[in-house]
């Protein structure tokens, strides 16, 4: 039998090297397994994404390159692979403090987005962060986030009563942190 499908090989370049790149096929037609594609990005400037994290993360910054296999279907997605995040920078707005990274593995499996170990530095520059996180989805919906901090004077919050009046001010903190919830 003859099966209907879409064939997608694209590359986006950065000056003369391709810094996006995606093939293979989407079946429109299947009702389960309609996506078989590959995604990788090379070095692709992190600030490409800004627009859809500006409610949450500002200023971001640095260079990602991924390996991701995208299969199940439009509606419920399903990826495997590996982001990795290279010099990146970024602006917490709700705590208005910087914080950055010399570089962030990140495993992506179907229902999970975690990493493990990863230093970061405060605002200051100076104060560094152990980081560990783990976000459960359900299709990119349902999150349950676990983020573990073993930190040491690390500027955590620089916000003024102009940010929120019911507290504010510069929080530096030392020792495990551990953040969790639904959202």
């Amino acid at each position: 039998t003859i099966e209907k499908k879409l064939y997608l090989d694209g590359q986006f370049y950065k000056g003369h090297l391709p810094s996006i790149i995606f093939n293979g096929n989407y079946y429109p037609f299947r009702e389960t397994e309609s996506l078989d594609l590959v995604l990788q990005l090379q070095r692709t400037d992190l600030s490409i994404i800004n627009n859809y994290t500006k409610d949450y993360i500002d200023n971001l910054r640095g260079l990602i390159t991924a390996d991701i296999a995208i299969t199940g279907t439009t509606n419920k997605p399903e990826l495997n692979g590996y982001i990795q995040l290279q010099k990146t920078s970024f602006e917490v707005n709700y705590l208005k403090t910087g914080f950055s990274t010399p570089f962030c593995k990140i495993n992506v499996t179907p229902d999970m987005i975690s990493f493990d170990n990863v230093q970061f530095f405060d605002g200051t520059g100076r104060n560094t962060a152990i980081t560990n996180g783990t976000i459960f989805h359900e299709w990119f919906k349902n999150f349950n986030f676990d983020v573990g901090l073993d930190a040491n004077d690390f500027l955590a919050m620089n916000t003024s009563v102009n940010d929120n009046n019911l507290y504010y001010g510069k929080a530096f903190v030392s020792g495990l942190v551990n953040i969790g919830g639904y959202g």
